[in-house]
């Protein structure tokens, strides 16, 4: 049986991989995460974390972290792909808020608490 691979694919300074599995570090915001998720899944690998955790509102994101796991599938789920890609939208059509630096930090922490329960 092969081995299965998993990738994490972030722009949060505080993640850090596994032996298991490879971090893919976005310098951008997490749109530009989304993005290279979406992108990552039509060439095989699959969602394995909701790309709307914590209960964070849309306008306020500046982090995020997502696993994947390579499935090597031709072609994507859908309603994962569906999923991101709505994710993406919400987020292109959200202005974000000002927000200061102890908020930021703090929303740092939560993305890389919650990416620890996967």
């Amino acid at each position: 049986m092969p081995e299965t691979k998993y990738l994490i694919i972030t722009n949060n300074p505080l993640s850090s991989p596994s032996k298991e599995e490879k971090l893919l570090f976005i310098c951008g915001t997490a749109l530009d995460v989304l993005v290279k998720v979406r992108d990552h899944m039509h060439e095989g690998w699959e969602l394995i974390t909701h790309p709307l955790t914590g209960n964070i509102k849309p306008s306020q994101i500046r982090f995020k972290t997502i696993y994947l796991r390579y499935s090597g599938n031709d072609k994507p789920d859908v309603l994962t792909v569906s999923l991101i890609s709505d994710t993406i939208y919400l987020l292109e059509r959200t202005k974000p808020e000002n927000l200061n630096e102890e908020t930021i930090n703090d929303l740092m922490f939560i993305d890389w608490e919650l990416s620890k329960m996967n």
